[in-house]
């Protein structure tokens, strides 16, 4: 598979700037890039590098429109045109391959059209699955799920009774949706286990990382809004609501009925705590603890989270405070031996 890069720069709306009509097939880093790739840069200091590179074309920023011993192509946005690029050349894998015949079945499940369900599968009762999804191996369906079209599932993921889940929804080896809640009621010096009977919904064009847990609500639904992305290793407990296009990286844990406006950039390691609602557009940086309630476009950091210009403002003068210290010590002294002077 090859194409010019004046096809390559069609497909994702760039401008060429030199010889159009060579040929690639494939894309490449700087390092590993041979005269029969494309490669990239996303700011100058690699654009230097890239153009050093043996590369035939350098995917780059309009803002690099200038004559260069290589061909360019000038995209506004390197990094998306880069994935469209990645996606150009990416081989795919996912060709229907039908129902393999150690694939177990309950009573009343409807199959779409042209899908592929690897061996050892079991799928329970009144399933319905649509066109084009892919089960890998290993995966275990529960019953009354519904799963809609153009879905992923790689091996080893758990889907239990009862879940929702939309169209073009990717989920990742070892993930497990609609495990029970963590409830439970201290009573007499035992705890009680809070029966969970809700349901997880998740909407279309969600990705769902390796190993993330999806709890089951209580009663009514855990909702993964619509073109949210969630890293490896992620807990996300009972009835938590999070809206569209919500981020968010690995090792952070939602507790019981958080609610995540759209839009939010949530990093690693980031804990929020039972029933805080977090406003849309906000970034909580890593190891950030959420304990109250988080206003719309806010930026936060630390524990317990605040405001993230004044929590970097006091590391700052942390790491100041050795020598501030040796400053003080100094002004002490010279104070002492200026009374000492004077008679004081």
């Amino acid at each position: 598979m090859n194409f010019t890069l004046k096809e390559i720069a069609d497909i994702v709306g760039g401008r060429i700037v030199g010889d159009e009509t060579l040929r690639v097939s494939g894309i490449a880093d700087i390092h590993s890039a041979t005269d029969r790739d494309i490669t990239f840069s996303v700011n100058r200091a690699y654009f230097r590098k890239a153009l050093d590179s043996l590369a035939s074309g350098i995917l780059c920023s309009e803002d690099y429109g200038f004559e260069a011993k290589k061909t360019l192509i000038l995209v506004s946005n390197p990094r998306i045109s880069f994935a469209r690029i990645l996606n150009l050349f990416h081989e795919n894998k996912n060709v229907s391959t039908g129902i393999h015949p150690n694939c177990i079945m309950g009573e009343n499940v409807t199959l779409g059209k042209n899908i592929s369900i690897y061996p050892n599968v079991f799928i329970g009762s009144n399933v319905k699955i649509g066109d084009r999804t892919l089960i890998y191996p290993g995966v275990y369906i529960g019953n009354n799920v519904f799963i809609g079209e153009d879905c992923i599932i790689y091996p080893n993921v758990v889907i239990l009774d009862k879940i929702e889940i939309g169209n073009g929804v990717i989920i990742h080896g070892g993930a497990v949706v609609g495990s029970d809640g963590f409830g439970f009621e201290l009573e007499d010096g035992h705890y009680y286990k809070i029966p969970q009977m809700g349901s997880v919904v998740i909407e279309d064009d969600v990705e769902i990382g390796a190993n993330v847990c999806i709890d089951r609500a209580t009663i009514g639904n855990t909702h993964i809004g619509k073109g949210t992305k969630l890293d490896n290793l992620i807990q996300i407990a009972h009835n938590v609501s999070l809206g569209e296009n919500i981020v968010i990286a690995g090792l952070s844990g939602l507790s019981g009925s958080v609610t995540v406006g759209d839009n939010t950039v949530i990093a690693g390691q980031v804990g929020i705590a039972d029933g805080v609602r977090v406003g849309s557009n906000s970034v909580l940086t890593a190891k950030a603890g959420i304990i109250s309630d988080i206003p719309a476009d806010s930026k936060v950091a630390g524990f317990p989270a605040e405001d993230a210009r004044g929590f970097f403002r006091k590391i700052v003068y942390l790491s100041r405070i050795s020598d501030l210290s040796s400053e003080i010590k100094a002004i002490r002294k010279e104070l002492k031996e200026l009374r000492n002077k004077l008679n004081l």
